[in-house]
């Protein structure tokens, strides 16, 4: 037991060592988006409290007690070991290094919840203790020597991911401000390095519409790429190669084509029966998996795959 709690200590310490501190020495900024990121990544949502209430929370999942010094100090602290940066390895990193080892897969949620399921599925139970006691619990037990095998590498730009669709994408439907969710269905490696697993999530932003109309207007959806998660947890830039979306209603647009060309150059009624033909709405139904690529080139913390 006595040797369990000193790899513990020795475990926090190194963690907390490798989170560096990204801040300015004597910073007096608290810098609150990123505690309530922290909060996200956590508990699921953010806290609404007091900021030193909030920071007495976080050190008590995560550590077991409150630490000490100034509140600044404190929430950078946490910032710094909780979210990623191409610059250390995070906790996003750890819990995703186990439960891909574990599970082969990838799930999306709060640390705690996700914690909690590893635990289930590994002991049978919920175990007791801070977040990194209970982390490094499994990591000894799952990892080979006690240690993530990670390496840092270099995504190209123009990696092809493929992606399914959570939400539907409809020039006729689709609303300006939605949020379009997909989810990685392929994992990408870069030699064997595992860089995006298949399970990690994405979303896009619809930001202009336009809809179907006559003399053959084709619909067309606008949407601004927001990120897709490495397995780090840091965000990769990506898009939508414009082809995809026309070759899911290539077929329609070409038998469109046809019909209004019929009805302007054959048709008796002429160029007023063409007005009346509408466009093809763009339409990518949910469920649905396409390839999106990087739009540059981004160093991440990737995970040392073993044959």
């Amino acid at each position: 037991m006595e040797v369990f709690k000193r790899y513990i200590t020795v475990f926090i310490i190194a963690i907390l060592v490798l989170s560096g501190v990204s801040y300015p020495v004597g910073s007096e900024v608290i810098p609150i988006k990123q505690l309530k990121e922290a909060e996200i990544i956590i508990l699921g949502e953010p806290d609404n409290g007091p900021v030193f209430d909030r920071v007495n929370r976080l050190e008590r999942l995560l550590y077991g007690k409150e630490l000490e010094g100034s509140l600044v100090d404190r929430v950078n602290r946490l910032v710094s070991f909780v979210l990623p940066s191409s610059g250390k390895p995070s906790m996003v990193l750890l819990l995703n290094a186990l439960e891909w080892t574990i599970t082969n897969n990838i799930s999306y949620g709060p640390v705690k919840e996700r914690l909690e399921s590893i635990e289930k599925l590994t002991f049978g139970q919920i175990k007791t203790g801070s977040i990194v006691e209970r982390l490094s619990g499994l990591v000894n037990l799952s990892l080979p020597d006690g240690k993530i095998p990670t390496r840092i590498v270099t995504i190209p730009a123009g990696t092809k991911i493929r992606i399914k669709l959570l939400n539907k994408i409809s020039s006729r439907e689709s609303q300006i401000g939605e949020i379009i969710k997909f989810k990685v269905v392929q994992n990408v490696k870069v030699n064997d390095i595992l860089v995006i697993p298949s399970g990690m999530p994405g979303s896009m932003k619809v930001v202009n519409v336009s809809r179907a109309g006559q003399l053959g207007k084709d619909g067309h959806v606008e949407l601004k790429y927001l990120n897709v998660l490495a397995i780090d947890g840091n965000e990769i830039p990506f898009k939508i190669p414009e082809k995809v979306f026309r070759d899911y209603h290539s077929r329609e647009l070409a038998i469109a084509a046809s019909l209004l060309s019929y009805l302007v150059f054959e048709h008796p009624a002429g160029l007023i029966a063409g007005y009346f033909v509408r466009g093809q709405e763009e339409v990518i139904d949910a469920g649905n998996e396409l390839y999106v690529e990087t739009t540059e080139d981004v160093k991440v913390y990737g995970l040392q795959l073993y044959h």
